[in-house]
């Protein structure tokens, strides 16, 4: 049976709190995608967003915009979430002082959400 096709990348222009894991934008270096969730520093006027190269999976930098401003990224709605991104996360989880079970806590419930928001794309699509 032939694979699906993913559905095409949408733009948009969205605040920095809203990129998504896999969201991907473009600066004057390349391509980078979003491998982690956005925070906020100073009072909540700083967003701060780790993504890796695309064409260099592994290289990772923390990409600084203020919380007012709108990046253009590429979405597709497809919700994998890539293997190495999974382990990149776990990784760090485990140099910043997680235990184990924590961790396994936290993919449980990362795994819970997803099944979830899949979910309920399927009932939307189903109710269209």
């Amino acid at each position: 049976m032939a694979k699906p096709k993913p559905e095409p990348a949408t733009k948009l222009h969205v605040l920095p709190m809203a990129l998504k894991i896999g969201d991907r934008f473009t600066d004057e270096r390349g391509e980078w995608r979003v491998i982690d969730q956005p925070y906020t520093t100073e009072s909540g006027t700083d967003a701060h967003i780790r993504a890796e190269r695309v064409m260099q999976p592994g290289v990772t930098e923390v990409h600084l915009w203020g919380a007012h401003e709108r990046v253009t990224v590429k979405r597709t709605e497809e919700r994998a979430v890539s293997l190495d991104a999974v382990k990149t996360l776990a990784e760090r989880y485990l140099i910043e002082g997680g235990n184990k079970h924590g961790l396994i806590a936290w993919l449980q419930e990362t795994l819970r959400v997803l099944e979830t928001q899949t979910d309920a794309d399927l009932r939307k699509k189903e109710d269209a």
